[in-house]
Formats: structure tokens, sequence, C-alpha cells
């Protein structure tokens, strides 16, 4: 499958940005995907997966740097990810296909 990257930046100053990634594979999806995170420092982070009318369709604890997510019982269409800490900043955003 093809996988989607989905590039944030965090900082003040451009030379010294630190560049965080979530990426699903595969995406498109069919049942499950493995969300990779590439600066996962043991602290629990907060997935939260909307469809394309805004609305929460699936909230989950991302606690290592790789996990596997399902889309079982998912409609088909575009869902749109949000990961964020526990104090609620927005580390990486982007959009996952439901076959």
């Amino acid at each position: 499958g093809v996988g989607i990257t989905i590039t944030t930046y965090v900082g003040i100053n451009e030379a010294s940005q630190t560049k965080k990634q979530l990426i699903f594979q595969p995406n498109p999806v069919v049942d499950c995907a493995t969300a990779y995170y590439n600066d996962f420092n043991l602290t629990p982070l907060i997935l939260e997966i909307k469809n394309a009318l805004g609305i929460t369709v699936q909230q989950q604890i991302l606690s290592s740097a790789k996990q596997q997510f399902c889309f079982t019982g998912f409609p088909s269409g575009v869902y749109y990810y949000q990961l964020r800490n526990s104090s609620s900043v927005l580390l990486s955003s982007g959009k996952i296909i439901r076959m």
C-alpha cells in the first residue's frame, strides 16, 4: 500500500524546528492500519479520528511508537486524525482513506 506522511513543525526558530511525523500504513486502509510516530517519548498521546462531518468516531491512546488501529465497521470514506499530547497540544494531523 501507499503511506501518507504528515509533517508537522513545532517551534519558534525555523532553524531549530523539530520534524514530527505520524504515518498510517497502509493508507488507503481496508481493515487495519499501523500508525508510526517518529517522536514518541513514553508519554501517552491521544489519537482522535473524525469522520467527514467532524464527528469523533474513535479516540485511542497511542502508547508506543508503532500501534495498530482497526477501521472494521467504519463506512468507506475519508477520515481525519489529530494527534495531541496530554496538554491537548496538536502534534500532527492528516487524513486516512477507508476503502
